[in-house]
């Protein structure tokens, strides 16, 4: 199992989270059709999307939890995203874990 936590900024994207998101949900639907997701959002504007993506390659699975909100100084958007990769035969016990961990952010 392999995990990360990553720091992203979108100073040009426009201070939009529900834009960004949906650019973002798009962009990786592009990739993987099947690709199953889930998005949560709060009253202070911010979304946290947990999405499953597998390269079909092996029995990996990539769990991914970026959380989206508008940067403070309002140019652009920031995110702090969350990844773990496991196998396949784990995924359910990871991914409630690691949703759980995310949904404890807002």
């Amino acid at each position: 199992m392999d995990e990360a936590v990553v720091f992203h900024s979108f100073p040009d994207s426009g201070n939009d989270v529900p834009r960004g998101v949906g650019n973002m949900i798009k962009w990786i639907k592009e990739r993987d059709p099947k690709v199953r997701f889930g998005l949560i959002e709060n009253k202070s504007g911010e979304a946290i999307v947990n999405f499953l993506l597998s390269p079909g390659v092996s029995d990996d699975v990539t769990l991914s939890c970026p959380r989206y909100m508008r940067a403070r100084d309002g140019k652009g958007l920031i995110a702090l995203q969350y990844d773990e990769r496991f196998s396949s035969a784990k995924s359910t016990a990871s991914a409630s874990r690691c949703c759980a961990s995310v949904r404890s952010m807002q």
